[in-house]
């Protein structure tokens, strides 16, 4: 009975410590309130960064020091009158293009955009092909039809006579 007083009011202090360590965590943005649209547009241009420190999320979702700075400056710079592609350039400046959560399309990036509709284009053609072979496509294009004024395959004289006599015993049978 004492080991679980202690265990709960050790989770009971632990749960008041991490209560009182995140409200005493600030705003990471600074503390002077910007009109809504200068907000939204901080918000839109935090989706198209990636946060310098791990390259792995935007800069909107990612929880970290370099983060925060990040957000502070993307708002500071809207703050002075920049536009939200000044504020992406700028931050590209510093951080290089990696920062950018989509490649630019131009020069070698538009690969990124290009590559992914050609392979779903050679897909579809490949898949065409693979289904038309396996349906048969046309009887002039099958393995083994007859084509007006070819040599027939060898042994297909001895098929087609075994074929008649089946026909022939068939009918005998029944």
């Amino acid at each position: 009975m004492r080991g679980r007083l202690t265990a709960t009011a050790l989770g009971s202090a632990l749960l008041a410590g991490l209560l009182a360590a995140t409200a005493s965590v600030g705003d990471p943005h600074d503390a002077k309130i910007l009109p809504a649209e200068t907000e939204a547009a901080a918000r839109r241009i935090e989706e198209q960064i990636i946060a310098p420190c791990c390259f792995r999320q935007p800069v909107s979702v990612h929880h970290s020091e370099a983060a925060d700075a990040m957000k502070r400056d993307i708002r500071r710079l809207l703050a002075e009158g920049r536009s939200e592609d000044e504020v992406v350039a700028a931050l590209v400046a510093v951080y290089g293009e990696r920062v950018l959560a989509a490649p630019r399309a131009g020069g070698f990036n538009l690969l990124a955009y290009l590559v992914p509709v050609l392979g779903l284009a050679f897909g579809v053609v490949a898949l065409g092909i693979v289904l038309r072979t396996r349906r048969g496509g046309p009887a002039d294009a099958r393995p083994g039809a007859r084509v007006p004024g070819a040599e027939a395959a060898p042994g297909e004289e001895w098929r087609a006579l075994l074929r008649e006599d089946l026909r022939r015993f068939e009918e005998r049978q029944g």
